[in-house]
């Protein structure tokens, strides 16, 4: 193969990217909504919680790993955004630095409370033995 059919088909590649890619930006962006989230809530600002849930703007020909995880186990959006926490603190620093801002310092590391007042539309049934989680 030429020099320009590599580049022509690096540049296809970079026009349409893969599955694994596009799960990763949406990873990315879907921690960065969370961290700005809780970000809001420990400066007391207000936020619109549907706006910002999980997978609320996903488009039609994309499905995430989180999401699809999600609907085969039927997951809420509750349970969803507290699988992104706990695996957001192992996987982003900004979100880490966040929590650890929240509890004053003391502990980078979320419990059940935080997230019961942070996430969408909490539940205490996510904590059942006959929930998926």
């Amino acid at each position: 193969m030429n020099a320009p059919a590599r580049k022509l088909q690096s540049l296809a590649v970079e026009d349409s990217p893969s599955w694994t890619e596009l799960n990763r930006r949406w990873l990315v962006a879907a921690l960065e909504t969370m961290r700005q989230r809780i970000d809001s809530a420990v400066s007391g600002e207000a936020r619109d919680s549907q706006s910002e849930m999980i997978g609320a703007d996903v488009q039609a020909d994309f499905s995430p790993a989180l999401l699809h995880c999600g609907t085969v186990f039927g997951l809420s959006p509750f349970e969803l955004e507290l699988l992104l926490l706990v695996a957001g603190l192992e996987l982003d620093q900004g979100l880490r630095a966040t929590i650890t801002k929240l509890n004053s310092g003391a502990s980078s590391r979320a419990n059940y409370g935080l997230a019961f007042g942070m996430l969408t539309a909490p539940h205490w049934d996510a904590l059942s033995p006959d929930r998926p989680l």
